[in-house]
């Protein structure tokens, strides 16, 4: 079975690290980048992604704007998408699955929460 890969749409650098290098460890093949325009990109490009892990709160291009754009695209079918999130708040989390997102990562989290959290995702897109 090939690796599943990955793609992390996150502006913190210290974050973003922080995710990159947990997927990697957990096994993960990870592409990363730090805006939702690169993001959308990707996306669209020919590289397919087994999940997505998207950062809500990102300066030009949020992720809020990321979801709608992938929807009026047509891409949210290209891989399921889990927002990364500092809101705690439920509603940022219903309306995140409103758009689209099939689970929701509330910053902080350990690696294993993180991990178990993809790891349920790719199963139940497989």
């Amino acid at each position: 079975m090939s690796m599943c890969r990955v793609l992390v749409i996150e502006d913190e650098p210290s974050i973003l690290k922080f995710l990159t290098q947990a997927l990697l460890l957990t096994g993960f093949d990870v592409v990363a980048v730090t805006d939702g325009e690169a993001g959308l990109a990707e996306i669209r490009g020919e590289t397919a992604f087994d999940v997505i892990l998207l950062d809500l709160m990102m300066p030009v291009l949020s992720g809020w704007e990321v979801l709608a754009r992938m929807e009026n695209e047509g891409l949210l079918d290209e891989a399921p998408v889990i927002v990364v999130t500092a809101s705690s708040q439920e509603t940022d989390q219903r309306r995140a699955r409103a758009m689209g997102a099939v689970d929701c990562l509330v910053k902080p989290f350990t690696v294993r929460e993180m991990a178990i959290c993809v790891r349920q995702v790719v199963g139940t897109a497989a």
